[in-house]
């Protein structure tokens, strides 16, 4: 008869061999898997050309049209987009690669496509009635709506992407308000629009839900011409064309300001690590980056060179 013994000793070596060879093969796995990983992270998000997450910058040259600051991260590169003088007001949906523009020359809210090449594709008026002054424009991806502020109509209208409908008056009642620079918060389904009232006489910010439903957020010591919000920080902030860039919190309603070192500030934009804005003064884009304190030694230039630099709009691919 075998020894007893000597078979139990076989079997729990077996076992263990057998153990190890589990583990050993599910430890090559995990690293495979891991690997496969990695390599459509890099293939989506990386090498494919058009998903890529990565920044863009359109601002505006009145006198000249649109152009496209690219590669934020590297060595940027400065290309126009649309040469069309008369726009004062630009955003981009990055979902549809559309881009969106007001013009006060022939009073139209106008789109096109960005082709791959960086060029505007198809450009084709939205509105073209009914417009006096179309001061600014944001798309609501979220939502599918496209808004602007039509300040010589004093009014802030919608189009719907969807339908294909217009409403030229959103908001009832004004209140005498002339609604200047305009954003949008798309998961909220928030208007915010800087306002005028008269001659001057009051500016500040307003807040309207997608019904048209509008309350004062805030009152500022200038005019506002530029408005952005700020998914990071949950704030709408603005320019007052003099010196400062200031937001309001929108958890607690608490002020603060990024620099009072602006060199008339015309428009904000916002991307993952910096915070940009067109400068009328130097007819440039300033920028810092996200975590400085906005002194004038932290404050650097892209060196555009424009001749009557305004709007501005971050572009993030989707």
């Amino acid at each position: 008869m075998p020894d007893q013994s000597n078979l139990l000793d076989t079997d729990k070596s077996l076992e263990e061999t057998s153990s190890q060879g589990c583990q050993i093969f599910a430890l090559v796995t995990l690293l495979v898997l891991c690997s496969i990983a990695i390599i459509l992270f890099t293939i989506i998000f990386v090498e494919s050309p058009g998903i890529k997450n990565k920044s863009e910058l359109f601002y505006i040259d009145k006198q000249a049209g649109i152009y496209k600051v690219s590669n934020l991260h590297g060595t940027y590169t400065v290309d126009k987009v649309l040469g069309d003088v008369g726009v004062i007001g630009v955003d981009f949906d990055c979902r549809n690669e559309m881009l969106y523009w007001t013009n006060i020359n022939d009073k139209t809210i106008k789109r096109g496509h960005l082709t791959e090449d960086g060029i505007i594709q198809n450009p084709t008026n939205l509105v073209n009635r009914g417009l006096q002054f179309p001061s600014d424009v944001v798309v609501d991806t979220v939502n599918n709506n496209l808004y602007w502020s039509d300040t010589g109509g004093q009014q802030i209208g919608v189009f719907n992407m969807d339908d294909g409908t217009t409403n030229l008056a959103l908001i009832p009642d004004m209140k005498n308000r002339n609604p200047l620079a305009i954003t949008v918060d798309q998961e909220t389904g928030h208007i915010y629009w800087a306002y005028a009232v008269g001659g001057g006489s009051e500016f500040g910010v307003m807040n309207s839900t997608l019904d048209g439903t509008a309350s004062l957020m805030t009152v500022t010591d200038m005019p506002v011409t530029g408005l952005q919000y700020d998914d990071e920080m949950n704030s709408v902030c603005w320019c007052d064309m003099v010196s400062t860039i200031e937001c309001i919190n929108l958890d607690d309603s608490s002020r603060y300001v990024i620099t009072n070192e602006g060199k008339q500030p015309f428009d904000v934009a916002f991307t993952e690590d910096k915070i940009y804005w067109t400068s009328v003064e130097l007819n440039d884009i300033l920028y810092i980056p996200r975590n400085s304190k906005g002194t004038a030694a932290d404050i650097q230039s892209l060196n555009i060179n424009a001749t009557e630099i305004q709007g501005i709009t971050a572009g993030k691919r989707c």
